[in-house]
């Protein structure tokens, strides 16, 4: 394992160094694809001219790790990016200069042409280790540029790194300083490079980097650690592994629970062998699993599985079309899985489902999603704590192990749900919208609306909001409705409905006739349509409603219990 005892070289560069024409760099596999946004450029050329403008004799660049690969050829473990942008502001700057010799000159730093008569192959100064798609139109903008149309570029951080750097200069159209800035970039902008001149040390440097605070993510070290796995490969098979993850982490990137998609993916292995809530980072887990559980080829192909099972069960909801039950307990189970997906909480409920599915496909399967959301619903609303919400999802992959039927698995579920009384106490509490910051609440009204809907998905949700019908903050004319205890009652489930958007603050305190109205026209729910056959919401009308609400909800959870509203 490298140490930070392990002889190092770190030395001061010119940028002029840094691409001079006898260097060469190659990006790993493992490394994130580049990525930088409008912003990073923006402040990388600003920062660069300001200190050229105002006279600066040097300007510091920060530092890149290098391992060493010989001939002159060095992978980058830390910089890509930074060394990425800089290639291509070399090639915009060929259109700021008038004479070949200068454009030429800007030419060399990024690219070596062939040599026919030495035998010598073009060579880029930076190369990717895998062919990525976006590979190609990276060489043509350090071949070609300006001679290419910027907007046939499709990737697009390239195509903004040409845009802002290209809408910087511009408004220089001084040729003399333009090549004033260019000899400042060469000469007096510094980075200072740390280079391991051992050739298989890139991945432990890697880590190193990271356990130092260096912003790598839990996906770029765990695709790090599974490369390094890849040790009896040879570079082909190798290569073509991490264009599958590439793959993968490219078509699950969409943000989901403040991480990408393809991270929660990865953390379903996780849960898999660990059978408890995360107690070190996901890296830290997932290092462990491949070390003691798991082959890093069995744990590719186990993710490629789960993000197939992820993406048509979980994510567009397609294999469910394939069940073979009727078309009412198709829409049921969309309408749980969307209702847990979008408002839930929580994503580690995803795992007991796709694992379960993965052993008994659609067997039992709406039946075993009724008991999971039942009980993680309960056990939300009764305000168990966040761990003890965890434990029956994991007690399912525990089961799931222990090669337990899916009879047996249900009834576990079932077994061990909050006593009836407790249900009622919480339902029926004063400050019920104000409990997870109203998330409980529109949890609450969906279910209600949707749980039993056969023919309608839950869709464009988005937009779904809460609303008070009693307003939150009452004229008098309100205010009179309920009495001088009007408080105890605005927060109560039975006050609550849903809308389309949110009401304007103006409809708030209008009759309630005309505000039912309004909330009609936004969207048609069922749970609205009982109000608009009321004439006046008054403190009985609110209680009635209230205890509707509450009836519906043990029904819907198959609680048998009597009476259990208001008493």
């Amino acid at each position: 394992m490298t140490t930070l005892n392990e002889k190092l070289e770190a030395k001061k560069l010119e940028l002029k160094d840094v691409f001079s024409i006898d260097r060469f760099y190659e990006i790993p596999a493992f490394q994130r694809r580049f990525s930088w946004e409008k912003d990073n450029f923006d402040q990388l050329i600003e920062d660069l001219w300001e200190a050229f403008s105002s006279g600066k004799d040097y300007y510091f660049l920060g530092s890149i790790v290098l391992s060493k690969k010989g001939n002159n050829v060095y992978r980058i473990i830390d910089g890509q990016q930074r060394l990425t942008s800089l290639s291509i502001l070399y090639a915009v700057l060929r259109e700021f200069v008038d004479k070949e010799e200068h454009k030429n000159n800007l030419l060399k730093k990024i690219y070596s042409p062939k040599d026919e008569l030495d035998n010598i192959p073009e060579k880029f100064r930076i190369n990717f280790e895998i062919e990525r798609e976006e590979l190609s139109e990276y060489k043509d903008i350090i071949k070609k540029y300006p001679n290419i149309n910027v907007n046939n570029i499709k990737y697009e951080p390239f195509k903004k790194a040409i845009e802002s750097f290209k809408d910087f200069l511009k408004d220089k159209n001084n040729t003399q300083q333009i090549i004033d800035f260019i000899q400042f970039l060469n000469r007096k902008t510094y980075m200072v490079e740390i280079v391991s001149q051992e050739d298989d040390t890139a991945i432990n440097i890697f880590h190193i980097i990271n356990s130092r605070g260096l912003p790598l993510s839990n996906v770029d070290l765990i695709k790090s650690k599974v490369y390094s796995l890849l040790n009896n490969e040879n570079e082909e098979e190798k290569n073509k592994y991490m264009e599958k993850w590439e793959t993968l982490e490219r078509d699950f990137s969409d943000e989901r629970y403040s991480q990408s998609e393809f991270e929660l993916i990865i953390n379903f292995i996780r849960a898999y062998y660990k059978e408890d809530k995360a107690r070190k980072s996901l890296y830290k887990e997932i290092e462990d699993i491949l070390d003691k559980e798991i082959t890093a080829k069995d744990f590719l192909k186990k993710l490629e599985n789960l993000s197939e099972m992820y993406e048509g069960l979980i994510k567009n909801l397609d294999l469910i079309n394939n069940f073979n039950v009727d078309n009412e307990t198709k829409v049921k189970i969309k309408n749980y899985i969307i209702l847990l997906r979008e408002f839930y909480p929580s994503s580690e409920w995803i795992s007991a489902v796709i694992f379960f599915y993965d052993k008994f496909k659609e067997n039992n399967f709406f039946e075993f999603l009724f008991s999971l959301e039942r009980k993680l619903y309960l056990d939300w609303l009764t305000q168990k704590s966040p761990t003890e919400r965890l434990r029956p999802i994991y007690d399912v992959i525990k089961n799931l192990k222990a090669n337990k039927s899916e009879d047996e698995i249900i009834k576990a579920l079932d077994k061990e749900l909050p006593k009836e009384e407790d249900v009622k106490y919480h339902l029926n509490s004063e400050d019920f919208y104000r409990r997870f910051r109203g998330a409980l609440a529109r949890y609450t009204l969906l279910k209600l609306e949707y749980s039993e809907e056969t023919r309608n998905r839950l869709e464009n949700f988005h937009n779904i909001t809460v609303e008070h019908i009693f307003p939150k903050k009452p004229s008098e004319t309100w205010k009179g409705k309920f009495g001088e205890n009007f408080e105890k009652y605005v927060d109560k489930l039975g006050n609550l409905t849903l809308v389309d958007g949110k009401l304007n603050s103006s409809m708030k305190n209008k009759p309630f006739k005309e505000k039912i109205q309004k909330i009609k026209e936004k969207k048609e729910f069922n749970l609205n349509k009982e109000l608009e056959e009321i004439d006046d919401w008054n403190l009985e009308e609110f209680e009635k409603r209230h205890k509707r609400l509450v009836n519906k909800l043990f029904d819907l959870l198959k609680l048998n219990s009597g009476n259990t509203g208001n008493e």
